[in-house]
């Protein structure tokens, strides 16, 4: 072998590639792993299963990443393998970078654009950030000449790679050990109580209150769909469709909780705390009660109760865990972890292409021991149910149901004809939503029970913006009412200013509930000049304040809102 060949043998042997290969394929699987593992971490009281029920599948495709790398890596010599492994350093020193330093503005799981406070001259800046960087590392590989040049660059990238892996490994190692983040079923074990399926597709043969709320339905998405078919809306026969209407709360939380209650929240206590007075000393529910009501509560965790104990003796569907639980479908969960952690470390003008949310862990546990499944907002999932089966009756008590679907927020994944849909639009959401509840207004119909019923169909909140900005035009919640013995009528419309002040007192009127004292006005006699509305307002990544309204008059016109104080409440899910 000539000195030339033997010179370059050994520039290029698998010996002196080896280290930084095994580096570069460690730094993506590390960042990977750290990304899911801190996702875990802030968002554990949101989240149903424990890390630990994961953990084995979520160490096997860190370790199949790493693989990947080492496989492109390892074949590689010369220019090629110093241009591949520059590139792997930078990408994983700017994924570093971005999940710890550059997400200015976006909170830790607000992948669904809620909360994204992000200057638009900083995301163009971070997209520069990003090309111009990769540039100039390309530019520099390319431009390399001499041995001297190609030892400092593999020294650099290594150097870079072990920053990045050390400068993550820190954090991780003080959050496991000062944490219970590991901790086995933390919370889920035997006595805990869940809200089920049951009743979901039951309705009584007496007496029927039925409150169909769509998570963010905007009144817009109405006139929208309006707009686009001037009949959409026609199967609401006997409905009167309020064009003016405004909802409490921008958010989930406390809304959901003070529809179903008529209590309010002046966020002086702990979430917990809210939830347990609410619905401990509703008057309204008292009043179901009295009146041979058997309420049923088709809601989500967390956002509108903590534990569903403090719904003992008020809904029907409360089940006790006594055998714990288990994981379904681990393959997808994984995949959700791995795409929100992956979300953490793009762009920001990447991330803006992608929407995910908390919603999408929701239903992977399955509770052992429960009569029936823990109920879980899916909306495609209740329709392809609904026309399977349809609806049953049940003689005896007259019912009370509330059924929170997932309704028009994003990720909007309904298509119109109420199918699941990857990419969908909010109007396009809308009449899938409404078509899943004309199904069931047939089934009603096909019964004889639809004129006798008490219908709502409504949001818990208007659609969301920029959170962190006040209130920048209207924003009115859809609402559809239809009183106790109307049917066979077109659907007709109001421009009455109404709000959710009247929701309880006009289901208490249109049932007829014997009550101790007078509810007040409805929604088809009220005159309300004034109106309160609650904007909760994003001022620091957790930090949230009260933004309260006055509207006076016409809701639509953004000129008679007026704020009248703001009261800073910290942490709102506290």
């Amino acid at each position: 072998m000539s000195d030339v060949s033997s010179v370059k043998a050994k520039r290029y042997s698998l010996k002196k590639r080896l280290p930084t290969a095994i580096l570069c394929a460690l730094a993506p699987a590390v960042t990977l792993f750290v990304g899911i593992f801190e996702l875990y971490a802030g968002n554990r009281e949101e989240l149903d299963f424990a890390l630990t029920d994961v953990l084995g599948g979520v160490l096997l495709i860190c370790l199949a990443v790493a693989a990947v790398f080492l496989a492109i890596l390892l074949p590689l010599r010369g220019k090629a393998f110093r241009i591949a492994s520059a590139v792997v350093a930078w990408l994983s020193l700017m994924c570093f970078l971005q999940g710890t330093f550059l997400n200015v503005g976006v909170n830790s799981l607000a992948a669904d654009g809620v909360g994204m406070k992000v200057h638009p001259a900083w995301e163009i800046g971070n997209a520069v950030l990003w090309m111009a960087s990769l540039g100039g590392v390309l530019f520099a590989v390319l431009r390399l000449k001499g041995r001297d040049a190609r030892e400092w660059l593999r020294l650099g990238i290594r150097l870079a790679l072990i920053l990045v892996i050390g400068a993550q490994m820190i954090p991780f190692a003080i959050t496991s050990l000062t944490t219970d983040v590991f901790a086995p079923g933390s919370g889920l074990a035997g006595g805990r109580h869940i809200l089920t399926e049951e009743g979901l597709y039951e309705v009584s043969s007496g007496d029927n209150i039925l409150i169909f709320v769509l998570d963010s339905f905007d009144a817009d998405y109405v006139e929208a769909v309006i707009e686009e078919s001037p009949d959409f809306f026609e199967p609401l026969d006997g409905f009167t469709c309020y064009r003016d209407n405004l909802s409490w709360y921008t958010r989930t939380f406390p809304a959901a909780a003070s529809m179903i209650t008529g209590i309010g929240n002046d966020f002086s206590s702990p979430a917990a705390t809210y939830f347990e007075n609410a619905y401990g000393s509703s008057a309204f529910l008292d009043s179901l009660k009295q009146n041979n009501y058997q309420i049923n509560l088709f809601i989500d965790d967390y956002y509108a109760y903590r534990d569903a104990a403090v719904l003992k003796g008020v809904a029907e569907n409360v089940s006790v865990v006594e055998g714990g639980y288990t994981v379904e479908n681990q393959g997808k969960l994984l995949l959700h972890l791995v795409g929100v952690a992956t979300y953490r470390y793009m762009p920001i003008p990447v991330k803006r292409v992608f929407d995910l949310s908390t919603e999408s862990f929701k239903g992977f546990v399955k509770y052992n021991g429960a009569d029936h499944p823990a109920y879980v907002s899916d909306d495609a999932l209740y329709f392809e149910k609904l026309k399977e089966n349809g609806l049953s009756v049940a003689d005896g008590q007259n019912q009370y149901m509330f059924i929170h679907m997932e309704g028009c927020h994003t990720p909007y994944r309904l298509d119109e004809f109420g199918n699941p849909a990857a990419l969908s639009t909010p109007e396009a959401t809308t009449k899938g939503c409404m078509r899943i509840i004309y199904a069931y207004l047939d089934e009603l119909r096909r019964l004889g029970l639809y004129e006798n019923a008490t219908i709502v169909i409504t949001g818990d909140h208007p659609g969301r913006f920029k959170d962190y900005e006040n209130v920048p035009h209207p924003t009115l919640t859809a609402l559809f009412f239809k009183p106790k013995g109307s049917a066979n009528q077109p659907l007709a419309y109001s421009d009455a200013p109404v709000s959710q002040d009247l929701l309880i007192p006009s289901l208490v009127a249109s049932a007829g509930l014997t009550t101790s004292a007078p509810y007040g006005d409805t929604y088809w006699n009220a005159a309300m000049d004034k109106r309160s509305y609650y904007f909760l307002k994003n001022t620091g990544t957790t930090d949230y304040c009260v933004v309260e309204y006055e509207i006076e008059g016409n809701g639509r016109e953004f000129s008679n809102w007026k704020i009248i104080k703001e009261t800073d409440i910290g942490f709102l899910y506290e």
